[in-house]
Formats: C-alpha cells, structure tokens, sequence
C-alpha cells in the first residue's frame, strides 16, 4: 500500500520529462559556503501549476524553450525564453508552463548565510522583481547553469567549492543584470512611457520623487534631468498635464462627482483640483463639463 500511494504522488508521468540531482552539504559548507542542494532539467509536457513555500532555499531558474507564468509574493510574472527567476523559496511561488508552449527549465536549488545577506539586495536593485530578462545573452546563465549541472552528487570539499564559486557567478551575473536595466531605464523614452501609465497618472501629487527612484534606481533630479533634456518640460510638469488630460476626460464622459475625480487623480482635495484645473483652463471643472459632456442639455 506504501509503495501504491507513493507512486500515486510522485508519478509525472506524461506531466512532464526531467532529471535531478540531489546534493547533500558538507557541515563546513552550511557554515561557510553558498551550498547547492538540487540541480535539474525540467521539460513540461503538458501545462500543470508546481507550487511550494517554506523552504530554507533560494531557486535559481531558467527558461531555455518556451514560455509560462511564475506567480511570487503575489504578482504574477510572464516568463519566455531567455528570461530567469531569482526565487526566496521561504515564501510562496508557483509556476505554470503556457498551455500552448510547454517549456523547458534548468534550476538550482541553493543557500548559505552569503545568498541571504546579498539577494535581498539585488532584489532591491532590481525593483523588488524576481525575473531577470537576458534575452539573447541567456547563453552566460545557460552555461553557468551547465557547470551546476556536471557537479557530482558526492563530493570532497573541492567540489564544494567549486559549487560555491559557481553559484557566485549566478548572483554577480544577476546583480551585472540590475545595473545594465538601470542604464538602460534612465533613456527619456521610457520615463515618458511610464508616465503615460495609469500607475503615474493615478497616484498623489507628492509621490512623483519616490516613485521614479523606485521604478528606475536613479535619483530623481538624474531622471529628471535627462528627461527635460530630451523633452523640454520636466516631469512634474508633465505628469501634472497628463492628469489635467485624464480629468477632462473623465469630466466629458462620466457623472462622477467632482470631489471624486480629484481623488482618484491623487489630488489632495477638491479645492486644489479645482483652483489648478482653473489655473490651466480659466475655468472651472463644473463649467467645463457644461461645455463639453455630449450628456449635458441645454
């Protein structure tokens, strides 16, 4: 009956096609070292949702085919080829390959006192995401990942080093990765995209400053600066247009009372929604509702 129900919930069969190798740690290595505990290849066969949490482990994960989801602290993140995950498995994750394009997967499962102290770090760098997107140079983290692979299951302390040495070229890799992304999110063309978004257009007056050091890790006179540059007004400025913009938009097309208008835009009060939005318009938002909204007779 044991050996019946074991193969019940073990059996993949048909779920999917893959290969392991558990590692056990040297005591030195818990202590001292970062430490691999599971490496593998993984090819779904068909889509099925794997999920766990509470485990004293990091997971390192990379899309080599195909495509799917990672859900993780509750933000759901899609995942294609040439993209990978940077995974605390103490909290809850899941994945799911694409119904329509099954994936293929290599990862490793590792700690030590070192992953603890530096991924929390590179998550911060890389605006508290867990997905690094490598694209066409997914070949360093591939052949990293190789390396993990050949490892033996029962090995001295050399080997153990040489796991330790390898999982750091994991982390240097990732964190090489947040700093390329910052580079490249300081471009202007992507600071005026993310201020074209609902997020910016929504949020209160006095969050521009942290929300642009949150979302491109620059500080925001940087930002700013490089985003007058090209454009000619800065973005508190232009931000401040966008949610003038959605206003009138909502004024002409909706009933929605005013006072409720000024809050959803993060403005501080109705008073102040009203004196700016009569500052820009020289009128009032009721009177330029009279004049526009196609509903309003006579």
């Amino acid at each position: 009956m044991i050996e019946e129900n074991n193969r019940e919930l073990f059996d993949n069969e048909g779920v999917t096609r893959s290969r392991r190798t558990i590692h056990t740690p040297s005591s030195f290595a818990r202590k001292h070292l970062l430490y691999l505990q599971e490496t593998g290849k993984l090819q779904s066969l068909k889509s099925h949702t794997s999920e766990r949490e509470g485990l004293e482990s990091f997971l390192f994960l990379v899309v080599e085919r195909g495509s799917g989801t990672l859900t993780y602290e509750g933000r759901e993140y899609q995942l294609k080829a040439g993209d990978a995950a940077l995974i605390d498995c103490r909290n809850h994750y899941s994945h799911r390959a694409a119904e329509s394009e099954q994936w293929e997967l290599l990862w490793a499962h590792f700690d030590g006192a070192r992953a603890e102290a530096i991924i929390p770090v590179i998550y911060k760098e890389n605006g508290a995401s867990p997905v690094f997107e490598f694209g066409d140079n997914v070949q360093d983290a591939l052949l990293i990942m190789d390396e993990l692979l050949r490892l033996k299951e029962n090995r001295g302390l050399s080997e153990e080093l040489r796991a330790d040495n390898i999982l750091g070229k994991i982390l240097i890799l990732c964190l090489k990765k947040t700093e390329k992304s910052r580079t490249d999110n300081l471009s202007a063309d992507r600071v005026r995209e993310y201020l074209n978004g609902d997020e910016a257009v929504f949020s209160g007056n006095g969050a521009l400053k942290s929300m642009m050091k949150a979302r491109f890790g620059k500080d925001y006179d940087e930002i700013d600066a490089a985003f007058k540059d090209k454009y000619g007004i800065d973005m508190a400025a232009y931000l401040e247009n966008r949610k003038l913009n959605k206003a009138k938009e909502l004024l002409r097309f909706t009933i929605r009372p005013i006072s409720e208008i000024a809050e959803d835009l993060g403005m501080s009060d109705e008073e102040s929604f009203c004196r700016l939005f009569s500052e820009k318009e020289e009128m009032l938002p009721d009177e330029y509702r009279k004049k526009w909204a196609q509903w309003v007779k006579g």
